[in-house]
């Protein structure tokens, strides 16, 4: 396993934890599967999540082209 920090603020830590809640899994956790799904890893949610999970990347990207 390897670990990684994530700098957001206040905020966004506060949603992402309600979502977690909301989900019943860890921030950790979550993160984790949705990095699974963007790399297309053996513990993806399924080949629906990994289209999804590329389709966000490609939109959330343009901003940065």
């Amino acid at each position: 396993m390897k670990r990684l920090n994530v700098d957001i603020d206040q905020k966004e830590y506060e949603r992402l934890k309600k979502v977690a809640e909301y989900q019943e899994v860890s921030v950790a956790k979550l993160l984790g599967c949705f990095i699974s799904d963007l790399t297309r890893s053996d513990n993806s949610g399924g080949s629906d999540e990994r289209e999804y999970a590329n389709d966000w990347l490609n939109r959330a990207m343009l901003k940065y082209r």
